[in-house]
């Protein structure tokens, strides 16, 4: 049974997700480099592994992840999760210049993202103080409500988030090809870390109506997201406003994942598999650990 618990955990790393995704791609070389996510640096290792050519890279990860190597043209900003804080924003900032430097290509910008992202790399909107931005995600974290809903909310109080990095990089004339390991059920693009590289389908309307029931909720956030909803700020960017030839998304692994990779080793071993309709949340990422930690048990 270990020998298929290190097999699974072979095929859930997330290097190993992009490496096979990048030679299906038949991708070698990129403009620039973007990850961020708790798997970021593993990611980048993975697009590494192929030998992916980048004039530049900038990676995101937690704080706590243990970086092994240096590599070359990659700038790694630690962060915090799961409130943003001031390393958060510095990381939002420093996307919105990294996007700002990137040189004309004919080659597509690549991004890497994973759960977490959206503590990770936070940038609130004009208006909209630090503080006041930490209280939200405070907020938001402690209400109760479903992570699509507390997004919603999310998306419209970043400069950075629903899409709006993706808008950054299009205005260059940039095309922006997206690989994702999702941890939220549904692997909607815009959900994964809050899709900052996403186009995203819905309101300040919506966004204000789960924003008003919560108790204690900034008023300064509420105040934003009602002048949104009467048109006084720019919506987050929707699908029809994305040409397709520029962006190309692809979500790796999402959280039912494991099952479908679990069942299908057994069956290699012709075991008879039945998946429970079970209610499984969190990502690989979550599962390989807890994996790990099994098989560390004597």
């Amino acid at each position: 049974m270990r020998d298929l618990a290190q097999t699974l955990l072979r095929r859930l790393s997330p290097a190993s997700l992009v490496e096979t995704a990048l030679r299906r791609a038949n991708l070698s070389k990129v403009a620039g480099l973007v990850a961020l996510g708790k798997a970021a640096f593993t990611m980048t290792l993975g697009a590494r592994h192929i030998g992916l050519e980048f004039p530049s890279a900038l990676v995101i990860a937690p704080g706590d992840v243990r970086i092994q190597k240096e590599i070359p043209h990659l700038k790694i900003l630690r962060s915090t999760h799961p409130l943003p804080g001031p390393a958060s924003f510095a990381a939002g900032a420093a996307i919105q210049g990294f996007l700002r430097t990137l040189p004309d290509s004919e080659d597509p910008l690549l991004v890497l993202t994973s759960g977490g992202a959206s503590a990770l790399a936070a940038l609130p909107v004009e208006g909209l103080s630090m503080a006041e931005k930490t209280a939200v995600h405070q907020s938001l974290l402690t209400s109760g409500q479903s992570i699509s809903a507390i997004n919603t909310v999310r998306r419209h109080l970043s400069d950075l988030k629903g899409g709006k990095a993706l808008r950054q990089a299009l205005a260059r004339n940039l095309s922006v090809r997206v690989l994702a390991i999702s941890d939220v059920p549904g692997n909607h693009p815009w959900d994964i870390g809050s899709g900052p590289f996403s186009p995203y389908p819905t309101t300040f309307g919506e966004a204000l109506a789960s924003a008003t029931q919560i108790p204690g909720f900034p008023e300064q956030a509420l105040h934003i997201l009602r002048e949104g909803t009467a048109g006084r700020r720019e919506e987050t960017l929707k699908p029809d406003q994305v040409p397709l030839k520029h962006w190309n998304y692809e979500v790796l692994a999402g959280p039912g994942y494991v099952l479908d990779v679990a069942a299908h080793l057994l069956q290699e071993r012709h075991e008879t598999v039945q998946i429970c309709p079970l209610a499984m949340s969190g990502s690989p990422i979550l599962w390989s650990h807890r994996f790990r930690q099994w098989l560390s048990q004597p």
